[in-house]
């Protein structure tokens, strides 16, 4: 069916007339499970079709993007290209990125089903428990096509990636992959039995506080927002001062931008600019290294694509965002960093979290009041408010326990200071 449509595309002969075209399509499968308290509840399977259409014509770009693809679509699409270019003004930025005609250029993953056993319920596993559980299993199968004429080279991959979110009372896990679901398990009854016996923390915080991977996943995510290359450009970033201050962050910091660390949605082998993945340094020792680019945003500062340009299957554009945010570990179990602490809060999750901006952040978390490095309590800790810049800047410890959580890899990090 996609072969039908780029051939359709190839001999369109409105596009006769381009200076150049750029055609991107792709057909998504999603297969979705819930359930509730182990009884099955909404099952459901989609595909979908989306394309989009990137054109020069007299110097001028135009783009279009579609979905629901007939030839009729297609057809409708061609025409809004032109009629953007025609009433577009002529871009520096815009430009086609070179596509080298290597190995890459056909990359077919295996993609298999699922086994029988992902879309089994692990209610049996949670043992008594009066709160309800929630499951949510997803399988996604992904085809992609790109095309340019200039260039005579076509691009494809199909990639898979299995998608699962359990919700126990306040606690939640999500994650990518096919990980051990009793481990997991485990790990969110622990987070409850935490949360059910906590006490509320009415004191000042403690000088050290630390952040499990699960607790630090999120604020990590929001950093990578923090990358996007033209918002670094334009000075609206909290890292756009790393010219006069390239010290951005604590030295003990290292965040890449990897898509091979985690199986998702956008970890196929290249982007929708057909630029092949790779692992972009962003901060090193707490140095800014480097921005997140499209094929645009390099163009706009003189550099390369990084490949993050990507299409969330549930929207229509396709944006600039990181594939996995992964905060490098350190060598020492968190339990040793703690027996030589001694004193502190160690976080385990969060039961309400929201930013009210890039860098501001207020929820609700919950964990364990530590005394000689061990767990003596649990705490809940209401109407808490950071400055996520404060925070990168005041981690004084990074563990060696990483944590594939949401679309970020993360291990768990000491923080010192007033926060």
């Amino acid at each position: 069916m996609i072969e039908k449509l780029l051939e359709f595309i190839k001999n369109h002969p409105k596009l006769v007339v381009a200076q150049d075209f750029e055609f991107a399509c792709q057909k998504t499968q999603i297969q979705r499970q819930q359930y509730w308290n182990g009884q099955k509840g909404i099952q459901s399977f989609d595909d979908s079709w989306w394309a989009q259409l990137k054109i020069l014509h007299r110097n001028k770009p135009g783009i279009a993007v579609a979905s629901a693809l007939t030839e009729e679509t297609l057809d409708r699409l061609v025409t809004e290209a032109l009629m953007s270019a025609e009433q577009s003004t002529p871009d520096p930025w815009f430009r086609f990125p070179v596509w080298s005609p290597r190995a890459e250029n056909r990359e077919q993953e295996k993609s298999e089903a699922p086994p029988e056993s992902f879309w089994n319920s692990c209610y049996g596993l949670l043992g008594d428990t009066r709160l309800s559980f929630q499951e949510w299993y997803e399988w996604r199968e992904i085809d992609t096509v790109l095309f340019r004429r200039s260039e005579r080279v076509q691009k494809t991959s199909r990639h898979s990636a299995a998608f699962q979110q359990w919700s126990l009372g306040k606690c939640h896990e999500t994650f990518w992959g096919l990980e051990n679901r009793k481990e997991r398990i485990d790990r969110l009854k622990n987070a409850v039995f935490s949360l059910e016996n906590a006490i509320n923390w009415e004191r000042p915080l403690p000088s050290i506080i630390s952040l499990s991977g699960r607790a630090a996943s999120p604020l990590l995510q929001q950093v990578s927002n923090w990358f996007h290359g033209k918002r670094v450009k334009e000075g609206n970033s909290p890292v756009s001062n790393y010219q006069e201050n390239p010290l951005v962050m604590s030295k003990l910091v290292t965040l890449v931008d990897d898509g091979s660390q985690i199986k998702t949605a956008f970890s196929g082998p290249f982007d929708l600019d057909g630029i092949p993945r790779q692992r972009t340094t962003l901060i090193q020792n707490g140095v800014f290294k480097s921005p997140l680019h499209d094929s645009y945003t390099g163009a706009m500062d003189n550099c390369r694509s990084t490949g993050n340009r990507m299409r969330p299957p549930e929207e229509l554009e396709p944006k600039l965002r990181a594939k996995a945010i992964c905060l490098e570990p350190g060598t020492v179990a968190p339990n040793l960093i703690w027996k030589q602490q001694g004193q502190g809060l160690a976080l385990e999750g969060w039961t309400r979290l929201s930013f009210s901006s890039d860098h501001h952040l207020e929820g609700d978390a919950f964990g364990w009041q530590m005394e000689g490095g061990v767990p003596v309590r649990p705490v809940r800790i209401e109407g808490l408010k950071w400055d996520l810049i404060h925070l990168m800047n005041k981690v004084v410890l990074v563990a060696n326990d990483s944590e594939r959580h949401g679309f970020s890899v993360c291990p768990s990090v000491f923080v010192q200071g007033a926060l």
